[in-house]
């Protein structure tokens, strides 16, 4: 008898938790989570990508690549 009583208030508080509207917003909220990482490593990759294209490596600023240096030099 004491067991079905608990167990009824438990099955009302568990259903009541997951109701649809709560899993709606738990799942957006993931979502919005995915969606900033996205746009953070995305921001990085473009960061990166600048910063490769603006720095010469071994060539240095004079030279910039093998082309340019090439077309420096018509030995």
């Amino acid at each position: 008898m004491v067991q079905s009583s608990s167990w009824d208030s438990i099955s009302k508080q568990v259903s009541s938790k997951w109701d649809i509207p709560s899993k709606k917003s738990d799942f957006e909220a993931t979502q919005k989570r995915v969606n900033e990482r996205k746009e953070r490593e995305q921001m990085v990759k473009e960061a990166e990508r600048k910063k490769e294209s603006s720095s010469y490596g071994a060539w240095g600023s004079t030279f910039k690549n093998k082309d340019h240096f090439t077309s420096l030099h018509h030995c």
